[in-house]
């Protein structure tokens, strides 16, 4: 089924607003913001792509890479928006996910004044007035049923993982470590393992450590070793003191 090209048929701007990494271990989170063509307006090469926006997770490596180039050469408008895992500690997920929406929207030279996000997670009004945006919609699973959000999300995604790429180019340790290459910064068990014997990277995310290492402490009288429980412990102390040191 087509997704949808608007949410509303009036004359305001809209713009589709999705994130990628907010779930991942390591490194920033990032979030879209795409403005399309409306429909009246495409061209040969909107009605080819159209049919291939969709879900960022719906689409291959190979195929979301190709998307996306389309998608920037023909959106009316796009912009990305990034919060460090720095920020992200400091501030919670919360916080950090409505800041990478408005750092996207505000990355825009063309101001909307709708924004369709996807999810639950709307923008504060304060946010909204700052932006200039009059109206916004939540919509779960709204990259499954409006072309914009999807676009965004397929931009997000691109940004994200071209971000952990470059830090593995100039850091071949986060791939040796953590096998960040294939993970993206989620918590696989080869990033999990290797937390554990290898200590944090800079741009771990310690509010998620927190809530991965309470997990491994919670079943690790039957699922792991002495040496893990107690390698478990001490990086649990180091954490909670901040003076955890890594390996790098």
């Amino acid at each position: 089924m087509a997704l949808k090209t608007r949410f509303k048929e009036d004359n305001l701007i809209e713009a589709g607003v999705d994130e990628a990494g907010r779930g991942c271990l390591w490194g920033p989170v990032y979030a879209g913001a795409v403005i399309w063509t409306p429909e009246d307006e495409w061209s040969d090469e909107h009605r080819e792509i159209a049919p291939q926006i969709k879900d960022s997770k719906k689409l291959t490596a190979k195929k979301r890479q190709h998307v996306n180039k389309v998608i920037q050469s023909l959106a009316i408008d796009y912009g990305f928006g990034s919060v460090s895992a720095k920020e992200i500690d400091e501030s919670g997920m919360t916080f950090a996910n409505r800041l990478a929406f408005q750092r996207a929207i505000a990355a825009l030279t063309v101001v909307p004044a709708r924004i369709l996000v996807d999810g639950t997670l709307p923008l504060r009004s304060e946010q909204l007035t700052e932006l200039g945006v009059d109206e916004q919609e939540t919509i779960v699973d709204g990259d499954a049923s409006y072309l914009p959000i999807a676009a965004a999300s397929i931009i997000a995604k691109e940004a994200h993982d071209e971000v952990v790429q470059k830090w593995i180019a100039d850091e071949p340790s986060l791939q040796t470590n953590y096998g960040l290459a294939s993970g993206k910064g989620y918590g696989t068990k080869k990033h999990r393992d290797g937390i554990l014997e290898h200590g944090k990277h800079s741009e771990h995310r310690n509010l998620f450590l927190r809530k991965l290492l309470g997990t491994v402490v919670n079943v690790s009288n039957t699922f792991v070793t002495p040496s893990q429980q107690t390698q478990t412990r001490l990086l649990q102390e180091q954490l909670n003191s901040g003076c955890l040191i890594t390996d790098d």
